[in-house]
This record gives C-alpha cells, structure tokens and sequence, in this order.
C-alpha cells in the first residue's frame, strides 16, 4: 500500500486563456529513481495564512490544507515504482491553479521526478458526413472532404460550409445542424 502525500511538492500554474492541460509526473529512472509519482490539481490559489503545506494532506478535498481558495479538480496516482502518471484536465479557464506533487511511500522515497506541463488551445470538433456525389468545403479551412471528415476549431469560430454536388446531383438540405 501507499501512503500519498507525506512527501510533498506544489506549485502555481496560471493559465492566460482557455485551454487543456496535461500533467504529466515521472520518475526520473535516468538518475535511478524508484518513487511513485502522484499529483493532484486545485483550482485557485491558497489564500490562507496555514502553515502547513509540507504536511500530510488529503487530495480529493477542496482546500486540503485547511486553508481557503482552492477546489479539487482531479489527481492521478501511480502504482508502479519508477513509473510515470498523466492526466489531462479539460477546458480550464483562465486563473491560477496549484499543482500538489507528492510520491507514494513504497518504502524507496529517494529518487527525483519531473513535471512536464503542456497547454493546448481547446478545441471544439465538426464533423461532416454527406450523402451522394460531390464535396464539402469550409471557411476558414478545415473541412474538405469527400464522403467524411473532420476538424477541430477554436471554440467560438464562426464557420461557413459550401456543399459543391458533382455533376448531374443537386444539394438537397443540412441535417443535424444546431
């Protein structure tokens, strides 16, 4: 069994826009370590005035440390020594985060880890599939297709899609459009 959290790290992530973020934490087995990472994340910041940030705390929670600010947005714990955990939280608006970064106490607490953090624009998706003979087109590129295709758009981009049929076919109507 592990015992999260009594080895602790944390840091402040601040987000300028609207996007996905991967955390990813890893052993770093290059300089032999054996720890098994973990991490959770909170929205916020702590606020409070406790102290007690490099004690036992409870992921799962908002404000773990007994403080104010911060809600619980997710974790990933790891089961293996020497292993890597990843998690990617969705759609997160702009505003700081707390990143708690801690290692299970599989009896081999030595070791060094690193955090890889990767942000990527959120993406909303369409998805077009036609009937009969002929292409579909969009503007702002991204769709061209014949019988099916997709892409991905920031969220919020206005689109207009253009229905060519092929010759001796004619473009009857959109369904599905909301």
């Amino acid at each position: 069994d592990n015992c999260w959290c009594k080895i602790m790290n944390f840091g402040l992530v601040t987000l300028d826009k609207k996007a996905n973020l991967t955390v990813s934490v890893a052993a770093d087995t290059a300089q032999g370590s054996t720890i098994i990472p973990g991490f959770a994340l909170y929205k916020g910041w702590d606020s409070g005035k406790n102290t007690l940030r490099h004690q036992p705390i409870a992921f799962g929670e908002d404000n773990p440390l007994q403080t104010t600010g911060l809600t619980f947005l997710g974790q990933a714990l790891g089961v293996t020594a020497g292993g890597t955990v990843e998690k990617t939280f969705a759609g997160l608006e702009p505003g700081n985060y707390q990143l708690f970064v801690t290692v299970g106490s599989n009896q081999s607490r030595s070791g060094a880890y690193t955090v890889t953090l990767t942000t990527r624009d959120e993406q909303a998706s369409l998805v077009v599939t036609k009937f009969g003979s002929g292409t579909v087109s969009s503007v702002p590129a991204g769709i061209d297709c014949g019988p099916a295709c997709f892409a991905s758009f920031p969220p919020g981009t206005s689109l207009t899609l253009t229905a060519t049929p092929a010759n001796g076919y004619r473009f009857k109507e959109w369904l599905g459009c909301d």
